[in-house]
């Protein structure tokens, strides 16, 4: 009974070995495009490349393509009975007495099988994958008792003003404004039912009214932009992938340039001096607020020390994207999407296992020969039938 579901299990580690081998690919070249390109390259762009990127790591297969590098490599196969078989048999009756040993019987009443590398290796992915989305939703679930009970902002002027931002972002979503502890952070929050908007209890004494409605305008783009879904998604991909760094690393860069498009949309049609006041405010929350802990379905202000200096550079130093630039960087993303998002084909792949095997088996002919300084008693008997 257990059969089925071991085999299932090893099947399921093999796909997100190859798999994310494959995707791995994809990302180091969308990386060296990131670093080529750099602030040029839209952040539009590169949050479009890195949802492509996390699509390869969930798809269940890969579209083929005769284009595709991993034409290049041979496809793992098991090999048959037939490809072991050496070519010269030694018929039994050439056989002497002398040669024939006997071969003594195993009458052992116990017998253990140890289980597979195969095996041993999936049941690790497995434990690693489901500790990591346990933990997630756990955490998430005492988050949602904490956040439920919260207090309701019923202050005219905040309302008013979330309302107005609400229109102005196009969210139509309906939200539970809240109020945090003072010292929080803001942040959407949102568990299967409704979403939250936390602000801090503080907020209207710690940020000036353009600050506020800076803020306001960036995580209501959050909630434009389905991100709290997204959050989820960004968590089962890593869960599933965790032994490999470079899937952080890419999850990592997708949050960020998200953040760099939700700050475009609160600066838009924004003055100069109203946009140093919204880097202002990124300082303040990193000062004044406490991080939060990462939850899947909590988007902050402001996460991460790290990316604080990339978008006070990406506020201070607006720039209209390059359209040459965009078109070279737009085709050669399409070039690596096309080499390395696809698969191999059957034909391509089979062709190249076909002449990795045949070289295998000439060079396995060739030792069979004897060679040509041998003893005589080391040749084939004349007469041997």
């Amino acid at each position: 009974m257990m059969e089925p579901i071991l085999d299932s299990l090893i099947s399921a580690g093999s796909w997100t070995l190859r798999n994310t081998l494959e995707a791995s690919v994809f990302i180091g070249f969308l990386l060296l495009l990131s670093f080529a390109f750099g602030n040029r390259l839209s952040p539009v762009l590169r949050a479009m490349l890195w949802a492509v990127a996390g699509l390869r790591l969930i798809l269940p297969f890969a579209p083929p393509s005769a284009l595709s590098v991993f034409n290049l490599s041979p496809a793992i196969t098991q090999p048959s009975v037939a490809d072991q078989v050496p070519d010269r048999v030694v018929e039994f009756s050439a056989m002497t007495k002398a040669e024939v040993v006997a071969v003594p019987e195993l009458t052992s009443g116990f017998t253990m099988t140890l289980p597979s590398w195969g095996l041993v290796l999936s049941l690790i992915w497995l434990l690693g994958a489901v500790t990591l989305i346990s933990r997630a939703v756990v955490r998430q679930v005492r988050a949602a008792r904490v956040i439920r009970g919260l207090p309701v902002i019923h202050e005219p002027e905040l309302n008013r003003l979330l309302k107005e931002c609400a229109r102005q972002v196009g969210v139509r979503l309906k939200l539970s404004f809240v109020a945090g502890p003072p010292g929080t952070g803001v942040a959407i929050f949102g568990f299967l039912r409704e979403t939250h908007l936390i602000v801090p209890a503080d907020l209207p004494t710690r940020y000036s009214a353009a600050e506020i409605r800076g803020i306001l305008l960036h995580e209501l783009a959050h909630v434009r932009r389905h991100d709290l879904l997204s959050n989820w998604i960004a968590l089962i991909i890593q869960s599933l992938h965790w032994f490999n760094p470079l899937v952080w690393l890419a999850g990592r860069r997708f949050l960020a340039d998200r953040e760099v498009l939700c700050d475009r949309v609160a600066l838009r049609g924004v003055p100069s001096p109203a946009r140093r006041e919204y880097g202002a405010a990124l300082i303040k929350a990193l000062e004044l607020s406490r991080a939060p802990k990462p939850c899947p379905a909590l988007v902050p202000f402001i996460s991460r020390k790290s990316e604080l200096q990339h978008r006070l550079k990406m506020i201070a130093k607006p720039h209209s994207p390059n359209l040459t630039i965009q078109l070279v960087a737009a085709g050669l993303a399409a070039a690596v999407c096309v080499t390395t998002f696809t698969s191999a084909t059957a034909d391509e792949r089979s062709e190249t296992s076909r002449n990795s095997s045949e070289a295998g088996r000439e060079g396995a002919r060739d030792g069979d020969k004897p060679r040509e300084g041998a003893r005589d008693g080391d040749r084939p008997r004349e007469g041997a039938r």
